[in-house]
């Protein structure tokens, strides 16, 4: 028998009596240290013979403290070291933490909305109405025979809410029906008006408040003088009190100076001429009230259809193509790409279920309450940091996005939380997601994949976000004739509609780029990483039901957007934590959630800024 036979032999022999060999030694031995398992067990490391084994290596691995024999202050080569004991943390504090971060979060936002004066102007309905006036408006240039059935829809939809965005419909009106439409919306307007007055008086008596501001009143006169038949405006309009004259509408000389639509024998061509003739006779401050007040409606009040101006009205129905086509093409493109989606979604269900892929979140490093106790911290934490970026905003208006994008990264900070409790950076790092994944080159690519894959949820969300607004229009307390109707929003919705491009750029940053990386880290990082070890028991598939579900509801509740948007919300996040379940790291989480508010935002800011 060679000795390197009998070497492997007695090798063996100490395998099958159970004495296992260290990880560290199966998993990283060096060829030496190897090769001593089967030479050295009954051949001393100083033989020249040793076969494949230089002295001196074979002298080592017999002197490693894992090979080599006991005694001599070593220890026995079968005892592998007492593993590091990772430090617990507590759920149930995490969780306090949480609940206390949520409802502050949602108290703030609720706040914000209660201390907005009763009579505030109401601005993102007139942002929204604008974006669908020039939809509309776009339409109709496009293809006339739908005008009337537009218009029709448009009244029942859009002739609502402040009354800047009413007088915004008069001049809609006007585009899609022509100016008899725009009276007779002005006439409705002043019923209104006057009932609203009187009601306000009935209740409150003489400390009844105006329904129109000053300058309400001014645009409000101009649009009765431009569209009706009545006598100009005097150039300090805000100086007449119009409420009075509303209230006076229904008097027979109002009734004459006023005909409606059917008592108007003029051609389009005919009343538009007039119209032109009564913009003409506009003082410039007036022109610029409207446009100030009214926004693109202003523009194109003082610049009608077929009035001759050509550079303004040229530009106002430009505006109005590009985004009409601009809604037409990223209409077209995402039904593609959503189609791809589902097939994509499909295939990769068929595959799950066949168990022919796995799942990249596996049993996590650290006790799943340090990871509670770390988006506890943050959410308490950072709405904190919000607030004061807001008090840094109001006091230097130059240093309010710097200040939030400031508070997003640093909050960031609270991942060194484990590690303070003892817990390993790289098992932190690596529980979390904030890893290369298993094939770097291609994580980006399946973030774009998995967009694809989530529009489909996002449709099924917003299906469900229509469903709860006629559920809340039909149980909740009927609103005010002239109360906000803007629906859900988000409140940077409001910085996008200046000329302004450096507060584009950074809106976008922070949509794009920032918050990605913050809310997919905290989110589908530490709090997912949590939600999944601590219900791993109940089993694969119903572990990621309700990781995702508690997970997705948290991030949609504490978004300002309202309740309402809850489920298109969480559908998003059902496609963040698709891809972040299917490969392990958040890279291609975050490229989802990138592309999405990339999308958002650059649409907003083209329809908004044309």
């Amino acid at each position: 028998m060679q000795r390197g036979q009998g070497g492997a032999r007695s090798c063996n022999v100490q395998q099958e009596q159970g004495l296992q060999y260290p990880d560290p030694i199966r998993q990283h031995g060096s060829k030496p240290i190897a090769t001593a398992c089967f030479q050295t067990m009954n051949l001393p490391p100083d033989q020249p013979d040793s076969p494949g084994l230089p002295p001196a290596d074979a002298r080592a691995a017999w002197q490693h403290p894992y090979f080599g024999p006991p005694g001599e202050g070593q220890a026995a080569w079968h005892q592998p070291p007492a593993p590091r004991r990772s430090p617990r943390g507590s759920a149930i504090a995490g969780w306090i933490g949480i609940v206390l971060g949520c409802a502050m979060m949602i108290s703030m936002h609720l706040l914000s909305a209660a201390l907005v004066q009763e009579d505030a102007p109401d601005n993102v309905g007139p942002l929204l109405m604008e974006i669908q006036g020039k939809y509309m408006v776009g339409t109709h240039n496009f293809m006339p025979g739908s005008s009337e059935m537009m218009y029709s829809q448009a009244e029942e939809t859009l002739n609502l809410g402040s009354i800047t965005q009413r007088h915004q419909f008069v001049v809609l009106a006007a585009e899609l029906a022509g100016p008899d439409a725009a009276l007779q919306v002005i006439t409705d307007l002043d019923r209104l008006i006057a009932d609203e007055q009187a009601k306000r008086q009935h209740e409150d008596g003489d400390q009844a408040r105006p329904v129109m501001t000053d300058d309400q009143r001014a645009v409000h006169e101009i649009l009765r003088f431009v569209y009706g038949t009545g006598t100009a405006p005097a150039p300090d309009a805000t100086a007449e009190p119009v409420d009075e004259v509303v209230a006076g509408a229904t008097s027979e000389e109002e009734a004459s100076s006023t005909p409606d639509a059917a008592a108007v024998d003029a051609d389009d061509s005919e009343r538009w001429a007039q119209t032109l003739q009564r913009v003409g006779a506009l003082t410039a401050d007036q022109t610029k009230l409207l446009r100030d007040e009214l926004g693109w409606f202003g523009k194109a009040a003082v610049a009608p259809p077929g009035t001759g101006r050509d550079v303004t009205r040229s530009k106002i129905e430009m505006s109005a193509r590009i985004v009409l086509f601009t809604f037409l093409g990223a209409a077209g493109v995402l039904v593609v790409v959503g189609v791809a989606g589902l097939i994509g979604l499909v295939v990769l269900v068929i595959l799950a279920l066949q168990l022919r892929t796995r799942s990249g979140v596996q049993p996590g490093n650290v006790h799943h309450g340090l990871y509670a106790e770390t988006f506890g911290i943050w959410m308490i934490l950072f709405p904190l940091g919000q607030f004061g970026a807001g008090v840094v905003g109001a006091l230097a208006p130059t240093f309010a996005m710097p200040a939030v994008l400031a508070v997003f990264f640093a909050s960031l900070l609270v991942l060194f939380w484990p590690v303070l409790r003892g817990a390993r950076w790289s098992d932190v790092r690596a529980d979390v997601g904030l890893t290369l994944g298993r094939n770097p080159t291609a994580e980006p690519f399946i973030g774009v994949l998995g967009y694809a894959m989530g529009l489909p949820m996002l449709a099924v969300g917003l299906v469900l976000v229509f469903i709860l607004i006629g559920v809340q229009a039909f149980f909740l307390p009927e609103q005010g004739v002239f109360d906000p109707a803007g629906g859900p929003a988000h409140p940077i919705l409001l910085e996008l509609g200046g000329p302004a491009i450096w507060p584009k750029v950074m809106i976008l940053f922070l949509a794009a780029v920032a918050a990605p990386i913050v809310e997919e880290t905290m989110f589908r990082g530490v709090l997912y990483r949590h939600l999944r070890d601590f219900s791993r028991r109940l089993g694969n598939f119903l572990s990621i039901v309700i990781s995702a579900l508690v997970s997705g509801f948290i991030f949609a509740a504490i978004h300002p957007q309202g309740w309402v948007a809850i489920p298109a919300l969480m559908a998003l996040s059902f496609a963040f934590v698709l891809v972040r379940e299917w490969r392990g790291t958040l890279i291609p989480a975050m490229i989802v959630h990138g592309i999405s508010n990339f999308l958002v935002m650059s649409l907003l800011i083209i329809v908004l800024s044309v």
